[in-house]
């Protein structure tokens, strides 16, 4: 498993976004995930700690997020590995194998 996520620094200039996903909060969620190789416990606290109106399946990537990141990142890109990573659902999620 890849011990690195993305290069979110957690800035919060994404904030605001207007499909209200919470990114920071989400990139966080997979960062810590990937770095301490720990999937279902992240899960746990991504499915709890974010309200699904607030989560990476609400982002229509538009884009709005892109010119704002001081990281470049494509943050609508990396907002699908996050739910590549996540699904939308936790007990989706306990359901796979090692991720």
């Amino acid at each position: 498993m890849e011990k690195r996520g993305n290069a979110c620094t957690g800035c919060n200039y994404c904030k605001g976004c207007p499909n209200n996903v919470d990114i920071p909060k989400c990139m966080e969620e997979y960062n810590i995930s990937k770095m301490l190789g720990s999937p279902i416990a992240s899960a746990m606290h991504y499915f709890s700690r974010i309200p699904k109106e607030q989560r990476v399946e609400n982002c229509t990537a538009c884009g709005d997020c892109i010119p704002l990141c001081p990281q470049f990142l494509d943050v609508p890109d990396e907002l699908m590995k996050v739910y590549e990573y996540f699904g939308d659902e936790f007990t989706t999620f306990c359901d796979l194998d090692e991720k």
